[in-house]
């Protein structure tokens, strides 16, 4: 079955009755199921549920997905991306939505924060176990030490994460894993995704993971930084929200996920 997303955010008019009855008319032209949903918001509707759709609270800068999952997916996906441009903006998470108007997330204010945070998300990697994923993530967490023996730092970040894991199991359930450490020796913020080609076991009860999310925060950590990393923690929680970091394959897009999720936190919490 072939699956595309169209990632986009929206403005102070949220999800507008007029816009959204023009998206239900043209996907009726399609076999595909077409559904919207508010990542922000943690809601979905099916596009030909309008009521539903309107009830989501849709507010303005929330991330919001189009996800259309079908035999004609491709060509619902390229008249309904011309839609979304023209109403919303769009956002660049596929590599084919270049062409139509799409930004980069680092150019919209949905997915800022008053930190600097190192990302770094790879994905579809083969994972034998736990502990390779660990050392991978440690890897990749150890970049954000430019000034430092990134070998060192990376056995150092390592041994962190297997003493926290010791302590008990960072699996959140729903496929996903959460590996946590604060560090004095790290000059800022950083998170390490990985997605696995095949699930691995998280010696957890929550059961194997797909994903993982290796959070590192400096020690002592700022406000900000506890709001922004426990407003994602919590968003972990909900399943849809899980599925929804499952079920996008594209790294840029898992990174807006992220990003927005952690601005909406600290949002919220200084309002």
């Amino acid at each position: 079955m072939i699956e595309r997303r169209i990632a986009f955010v929206t403005d102070h008019e949220g999800l507008p009755s007029w816009v959204l009855s023009k998206l239900k008319s043209l996907a009726g032209y399609f076999k595909s199921c077409i559904v919207i949903h508010n990542i922000s918001q943690d809601q979905q509707a099916d596009i030909s549920q309008l009521f539903h759709l309107l009830s989501m609270g849709t507010q303005n800068e929330d991330l919001c997905q189009l996800c259309i999952e079908g035999i004609d997916a491709e060509l619902a996906a390229m008249v309904l991306t011309d839609v979304i441009a023209e109403h919303f903006t769009l956002i660049c998470t596929d590599p084919r939505q270049s062409a139509k108007g799409a930004i980069l997330i680092d150019n919209h204010p949905a997915f800022s924060l008053p930190f600097e945070c190192h990302i770094d998300v790879v994905t579809g990697l083969a994972v034998a176990n736990k502990a390779e994923m660990l050392g991978k993530q440690a890897t990749l967490l150890a970049a954000c030490f430019p000034d430092r023996h990134n070998n060192e730092i990376t056995t150092q970040l390592f041994d962190q994460f297997h003493e926290r894991e010791a302590i008990s199991s960072t699996g959140m359930g729903k496929g996903i894993a959460l590996p946590h450490i604060m560090a004095d020796i790290a000059p800022r913020p950083a998170i390490s995704i990985i997605s696995c080609l095949d699930p691995i076991d998280w010696y957890s009860a929550q059961g194997d993971i797909g994903l993982s999310i290796a959070m590192l925060l400096p020690e002592p950590a700022q406000r900000a930084h506890i709001v922004a990393f426990a407003g994602l923690s919590k968003a972990l929680l909900s399943p849809r929200f899980s599925q929804s970091l499952l079920a996008n394959a594209e790294p840029d897009a898992l990174k807006a996920i992220i990003l927005n999720t952690m601005s909406q936190a600290i949002k919220r919490h200084d309002t």
